[in-house]
Formats: C-alpha cells, sequence, structure tokens
C-alpha cells in the first residue's frame, strides 16, 4: 500500500529520497476509511526486531495469516502512537520484577536487578521502582478483575479472584515503605573474597550492591570488562582517578538509600579517609552502618588474584603486583571503625544467614 504522511505546510523541500507530492482539494480527499487491522502508519517498520516491512505486516492482519503473524510476536499495533510505543526501560525491568516476586522466586528478582543496574548504571531510577511494581501488579489485578465476570464456572471464578486478591495485597507491599535501609561498605584486600561473598547474599537479602571496578570503568565509558593496562597507581587507577571513583560511589549510595534501599559498597577501603564519608553519610541519615571486613591469608590472596588475571574475565584488573602494592599501603580499622566491623575470612567456611543478620540486611521473603 502507498504511505506518506500529511503536510502542515507547502512550503518543504523536496529532497532526493520524496517520491511524490500529492495535492488535493478538500472535496477530492475521501473521509477517513473504517479501522482496519493495520492503520498503515509504517511507525513498525522502525521498531520490528525481525525487521519486517510495513506491507508485509499488513498483509499478514488482511490475509488473516495469524500463525505467521505470532511467529513475528505481531500484535497490538501501537507504533502510531508515541505514547503507547515508548515505555520508560525501568517500567518494564519492574513488570518483571513484579511477575518474580508474584510467583515466589523473590531471589530471581533480586539477582536480576543488581545485574540489570550494575549494566545500565540506572540507579538514579530506583527511586520509582515501588511505583512501577505496584502499578504492574495492578495491572494484573485488574485483569484477574475482568476474568472473575467472564468466568465459565465457580472453580474459575475462585482462581481469578484469588489472582486479584493475591496481586493487591502485593502493590500494597510495594507501597508501604519498608524499614530503615543500611549502608554496607564491603572492605578488604583484592583476592579477599567479598565481591564473592557479595554475590552469595543478594539472592538471600534485600540490598543493591555497588562495585568500585565497575563504576570506575563506567565513569570513563568503559565497559566493565575491558582490559586498560594501567600500571600501579597509574592510568585508570591514578590517585585524583581514584578519588573520583569513591566520589562517585558516595554519591551513588546517598541516592540508593534516599530510596530505600539498603546499599552494599564494594571496593578495597584502604585508608580511614575513604571509609570515613561512607560511615558519616549513613549517621547524617540516620541508617544502619556496618564494616563488611573480608580477610585471607596472603598466601591466598596471591593465589587468587593469580586465578582472576588468568581468567581475565573478571571487571576487576587487580595483579598480584597491585596486590603487593595493597599490602603496603592498607590502614588497619581504628577503634570506631573495629565497633562497626563484621569480620569475615574467607578462606574458610562461612555462614551466610549470620553474616546477613549482622549487616542488619532484611531476607528475601
Amino acid at each position: 500500500p502507498m504511505m506518506g504522511f500529511a503536510l502542515r505546510s507547502a512550503e518543504v523541500p523536496v529532497i532526493k529520497a520524496t517520491n511524490c507530492l500529492l495535492l488535493a482539494r478538500a472535496e477530492e480527499v475521501k473521509p477517513p476509511a473504517a479501522p482496519m487491522p493495520c492503520i498503515r502508519c509504517g511507525a513498525c517498520v522502525e521498531v520490528c526486531p525481525a525487521q519486517l516491512l510495513p506491507p508485509q505486516l499488513y498483509w499478514h492482519s488482511r490475509a488473516r495469516e495469524f500463525d505467521k503473524a505470532q511467529e513475528s510476536a505481531l500484535f497490538d499495533c501501537i507504533e502510531f502512537n508515541d505514547e503507547l510505543r515508548w515505555i520508560d526501560v525501568l517500567n518494564d525491568v519492574a513488570f518483571l520484577l513484579m511477575d518474580l516476586d508474584d510467583r515466589g522466586r523473590p531471589d530471581l528478582a533480586q539477582l536480576f536487578l543488581n545485574a540489570y543496574l550494575a549494566a545500565s548504571g540506572e540507579y538514579d531510577g530506583v527511586a520509582l521502582l515501588p511505583l512501577f511494581r505496584a502499578y504492574r501488579s495492578m495491572v494484573r489485578a485488574k485483569v484477574a478483575a475482568l476474568s472473575v465476570d467472564q468466568a465459565g464456572s465457580e472453580r474459575e471464578r475462585d482462581v481469578a479472584l484469588g489472582r486479584f486478591e493475591r496481586h493487591v495485597r502485593l502493590a500494597h507491599r510495594y507501597a508501604v515503605p519498608a524499614g530503615k535501609p543500611s549502608l554496607i561498605i564491603a572492605r578488604g584486600l583484592s583476592g579477599s573474597g567479598k565481591t564473592h561473598l557479595s554475590s552469595a547474599l543478594i539472592p538471600q537479602a534485600r540490598f543493591l550492591r555497588l562495585r568500585s571496578d565497575v563504576e570506575r570503568k563506567r565513569l570513563h565509558g568503559l565497559d566493565a570488562g575491558a582490559r586498560t593496562g594501567s600500571e600501579v597507581g597509574g592510568g585508570l587507577y591514578a590517585a585524583g582517578r581514584t578519588e573520583r571513583t569513591y566520589a562517585h560511589l558516595l554519591a551513588q549510595s546517598r541516592t540508593l538509600l534516599e530510596a530505600g534501599h539498603s546499599t552494599l559498597v564494594d571496593a578495597t577501603f584502604l585508608t580511614r579517609a575513604q571509609r570515613a564519608p561512607f560511615i558519616a553519610l549513613a549517621r547524617a541519615m540516620a541508617c544502619p552502618v556496618h564494616i563488611l571486613d573480608c580477610t585471607a591469608p596472603e598466601a591466598v590472596l596471591r593465589e587468587r588474584v593469580g586465578e582472576r588475571t588468568a581468567r581475565g574475565t573478571d571487571a576487576s584488573e587487580a595483579d598480584t603486583a597491585v596486590l603487593a602494592h595493597q599490602l603496603g599501603a592498607v590502614e588497619p580499622l581504628d577503634e570506631a571503625e573495629a565497633a562497626l566491623a563484621v569480620p569475615v575470612d574467607t578462606s574458610v567456611a562461612y555462614d551466610l544467614a549470620a553474616i546477613r543478620r549482622a549487616l542488619e540486611l532484611p531476607a528475601i521473603d
């Protein structure tokens, strides 16, 4: 079918790609046709992941070739309206999070949310997650409510009513603020296991993690897995860039805490000067603060760092030379910091549930 668009004025340029201009008097223009399965706006070609042309989409619909349409996941043509066509990605993320919660897998929701934020860096949007999750749950509730009236049997009605009530309760849970969030400073030398330990905690506790290795590279437009070949104390790891990284982590921590999310900051935190602003932030916000103090024997540290360097798949670029520098630069916890510490020797078995409770992190329910 011929497709085009109406011009608001005759004062338009004619370019190489122009096919034709149709000029007609008002009486020559036919009245709008009755609605068809496809309105032939042509916008679908811009967003269709299968790269189908509008005529193909149109003829699938006209010929009622619904099997072909289904193969390409074609339904609910909304591309003609930008307000319907575009959506906040975090709103779509919230749909999956809500569905996972509803299906009894909040652990997977927690894993996905942390992975998405680490990949996207969209931490400033998390304040909207309760709204988006509640909204998505109420959409499910509305569909269930409609199903109650359309039920063909008493059993179907009871199932639909139960689904409706479940989603309303879930939306209410999202809308009610949780308790005070906690701030966790996960410190330790390279190879001390702080990232491994916090990864194991993610599906067991409600918190969001900030990794210095990931955020440092994000600040410089690099993917987490990028290798910079920086020397000890140089390149991406020069003093000024390290200061900027910690300032960024502090700002993001404030954002997440203000949004009501317990936050774990994964960094070496070698010096008291690096730790103090985070403790001060928690104090100012009246949030519980703890130091997850990860340690391991030096031989274990060197072995782990060597193995990780050989794999080359982690965001951290620390090698044994970096570890040697850290061993000489690390400042032990002072008395006040030690009172906040939850020490964990990661070279031996540890109790994740006990660590979660000591850190005052809410359990996944």
